[in-house]
């Protein structure tokens, strides 16, 4: 199984540190000076959360996300494509599990 690599890269001192601690409501050892962060996730579902969270507040953090695909294959997320990609880790989610659509139950 391949792990799904999120990177976060800035050009301002302790945005990173900031949005990190913010996000995970901890203080991390992250240091100041870190302009390019990488975390590793299990699948593209687990990713959704924290780029949605930062795409939502792309107003308070300058902070370019992005998130490799494939090996070799790296994606910058943004406002106007974060919706496709939501899609994309589902349907990766989907596929992986070999889910059908009658596997969901909506009440």
């Amino acid at each position: 199984m391949r792990n799904i690599t999120v990177t976060l890269i800035t050009n301002k001192q302790n945005e990173i540190k900031n949005f990190i601690d913010s996000f995970y409501n901890i203080n991390t050892d992250i240091s100041p000076k870190t302009f390019r962060w990488s975390g590793t996730f299990v699948t593209f579902i687990d990713t959704i959360d924290i780029l949605a969270v930062l795409i939502d507040n792309q107003e308070k953090y300058c902070i370019e996300p992005f998130v490799e695909l494939a090996k070799g294959t790296t994606i910058k997320i943004t406002a106007s494509n974060l919706e496709t990609y939501i899609k994309y880790a589902i349907n990766q989610y989907i596929q992986k599990n070999r889910l059908l659509t009658a596997d969901f139950h909506f009440f």
